[in-house]
């Protein structure tokens, strides 16, 4: 069982529905364990920050830390553990290009290499999703779940997308 954490100001509840309803529907299992951090420095596997972090210094451990960054601004942050940044920059680990004009689809875009152990990784890849969505917000939540389930070894995008359109569509 996985072990996820969102933290930050904003603790947008929607966003963290769409990516925890996402998971489960690709059958990772998963414990939240918000509370926890970053207050006592646990462990988690997957550390979400969607938002600016309210605490001046703070320290995540965890495998996989997935960053906003455009929303991150002026933090002090430390992170023990794999950075993967997501957001509309070009510079970022995971971006969103292509999105259609009227939202109803997106390119999912893995920019650089994510080691997972000694013998896998998740190569740099392009993913055409087509699903509607309504706001441009939404985009954040499928960054992080679709870099997941990569890290989780679900890398069919007929699955990941018929997940998507299965739990997210507005249609």
């Amino acid at each position: 069982m996985k072990t996820i954490a969102f933290v930050g100001q904003n603790n947008d509840k929607v966003f963290k529905s769409n990516v925890l309803g996402f998971i489960e529907a690709l059958g990772i299992k998963y414990r939240d364990i918000s509370k926890d951090i970053p207050y006592n420095e646990k462990y988690s596997d997957y550390i979400i920050m969607n938002s600016c972090i309210n605490i001046s210094a703070v320290t995540l451990n965890c495998g996989y830390c997935l960053a906003n960054m455009d929303t991150l601004l002026g933090n002090k942050i430390s992170i023990n553990g794999n950075l993967i940044t997501y957001g509309f920059g070009s510079k970022n680990t995971v971006t969103i290009s292509s999105v259609k004009d009227e939202n109803d689809g997106f390119v999912y875009c893995l920019q650089r290499y994510i080691h997972i152990n000694d013998l896998q990784g998740v190569e740099p890849q392009e993913i055409p999703i087509e699903i509607e969505f309504e706001e441009e917000e939404e985009l954040y939540s499928y960054m992080v779940a679709i870099t997941i389930s990569l890290i989780e070894g679900i890398n069919n995008k007929k699955r990941i997308e018929k997940k998507l359109n299965n739990e997210f569509s507005y249609k």
